[in-house]
């Protein structure tokens, strides 16, 4: 009986455990699924999410801002910034305004207490995760627009040369089986000049001379405000230019604004922030201006002209209304201004890369290649002149800028590399950065970028920032 009983049981009871086993291990598995899914969606969303780091070296100045060294010069009185990488050489500091070096001892930049109080911090900035830029860019990559890394030639990129080792801030030039040579300032890919966008352009731009009314030329409040000096038949500009009839008893033209440049004459590589620049002091060619206008109902016609020793170019614009027409040689663009939120346009006009460009802050214009007419009288000209020709125009701002001139490694005028299936980075500021000019001249692995600098700041913002 017990037997018996036990028989048609057995097989039941046996079968239970083994079925609570199995879903208690489909249960395990699912709930694994989800955390792991649920893990990798918010390492995504992570990643996704811009990062912020300080910035610690000049290499990137002007355009990012490194930590700066606090100085008043003890002739003029004169406060300045300047970059602190260029400071610790122990030399005497130069005044940007009065040109006298400094008096007195020369600050001890080992005593850390005295020199906390004069560091200025390095700026603040974003960046996304390589991993982040590549999805955002899917579809140019798809397209062959963007390099199936992600990156764009031109961007401020994050490096980490090795696990470990410090992140650092560089210009991506290069990208992997390209040829890459600096020749006369510039940067060539494979043996064609980089052609820059006016918006690039501006992004890097070094800003020489910054003019408004609020801060009229002569102001000492910052030595870019004196390095060069804007005039109108011998006057200081004071905002407006007038087209009015000739008047032969004034030497100069009542209806040009001329721009003059410390000695030598014509605008040269120097960056003012830089202590003791340790490159050859180059006149530069490519350089512009760019002005802000508020009244923008009003007629006028201007010619630009741009000089350096080596060639002159002039372009000239009209504006009726909002109409805007542009001009150089035989070329001709017709644009329609558009306010922006500050009721303001600004009008830039730059000399790149062996192009004139025009645009405003937020689109090009007009690009056309740069004609060369016959070397300038160094004697007579001025690097940059705005002959009135009809109407009235009122400036608010005016600014006059220079693109980044590279030098090779010790100074030199050229180099280049076969970068193979690496990546080839540049610093802005030439004298203070170590990039593939002397530490990676082989180049630097693509795997070492982790990542791209958001610059969020309008272009304008960008070079305004370097006024302050």
């Amino acid at each position: 009986m017990l037997r018996a009983g036990l028989t048609p049981l057995g097989p039941h009871l046996a079968a239970r455990p083994r079925r609570w086993f199995l879903y208690s291990l489909i249960g395990l598995f699912l709930f694994l699924g989800c955390a792991i899914v649920l893990a990798a969606f918010l390492l995504l969303q992570r990643g996704r999410l811009p990062k912020t780091g300080i910035v610690a070296g000049n290499s990137m100045e002007p355009a990012l801002e490194g930590p700066r060294f606090l100085w008043t010069c003890g002739s003029c009185a004169t406060p300045q910034e300047f970059a602190l990488d260029s400071c610790l050489s122990h030399q005497p500091l130069r005044c940007n305004v009065c040109n006298q070096l400094e008096t007195g001892e020369p600050f001890d930049f080992g005593d850390r207490a005295r020199l906390s109080e004069r560091i200025e911090p390095g700026a603040l900035v974003r960046f996304a995760a390589l991993r982040s830029v590549r999805a955002a860019r899917a579809l140019g990559i798809a397209s062959g627009e963007v390099h199936p890394s992600g990156l764009r030639r031109g961007e401020v990129v994050v490096l980490q040369e090795s696990l470990g080792a410090t992140r650092e801030i560089k210009r991506l030039v290069g990208l992997p089986n390209e040829q890459i040579s600096i020749d006369q300032g510039d940067v060539w890919v494979n043996k064609a000049r980089w052609a820059k966008s006016l918006e690039q352009a501006l992004r890097q731009a070094v800003l020489v001379n910054a003019w408004d009314g609020v801060r009229a030329v002569g102001s000492v409040g910052n030595a870019l405000h004196t390095n060069g000096t804007w005039s109108v038949a011998g006057h200081p500009f004071h905002g407006i230019l007038q087209f009015s009839e000739s008047n032969s008893a004034i030497e100069a033209s009542p209806n040009e604004l001329t721009f003059d440049y410390p000695s030598p004459r014509w605008i040269d590589n120097r960056l003012s922030i830089n202590a003791h620049d340790s490159h050859a002091i180059v006149p530069v060619v490519d350089f512009g201006i760019a002005f802000q206008l508020t009244q923008l109902e009003s007629s006028w016609e201007v010619r630009c002209r741009f000089c350096s020793m080596a060639m002159e170019s002039v372009v000239q614009m009209e504006q009726k209304g909002v109409e805007v027409t542009i001009r150089c040689g035989s070329q001709v663009a017709n644009v329609t201004l558009s306010q922006s939120e500050e009721k303001s346009v600004w009008i830039a006009l730059a000399r790149v890369d062996g192009f004139l460009v025009v645009g405003s802050q937020n689109e090009e214009w007009f690009r056309c290649p740069s004609p060369t007419i016959s070397p300038v009288d160094v004697a007579e000209d001025r690097p940059v002149s705005i002959t009135m020709l009809s109407g009235k125009l009122a400036v608010d701002q005016l600014l006059i800028f220079r693109d980044v001139y590279y030098r090779g490694n010790g100074d030199a005028n050229g180099q280049t590399w076969e970068a193979g299936d690496q990546v080839i980075v540049l610093g802005d500021n030439v004298s203070l950065s170590s990039d593939s000019r002397d530490r990676w001249p082989e180049g630097l692995p693509l795997h070492a970028v982790k990542g791209v600098v958001l610059q969020t700041d309008s272009v304008m913002e960008t070079l305004l920032r370097q006024r302050n």
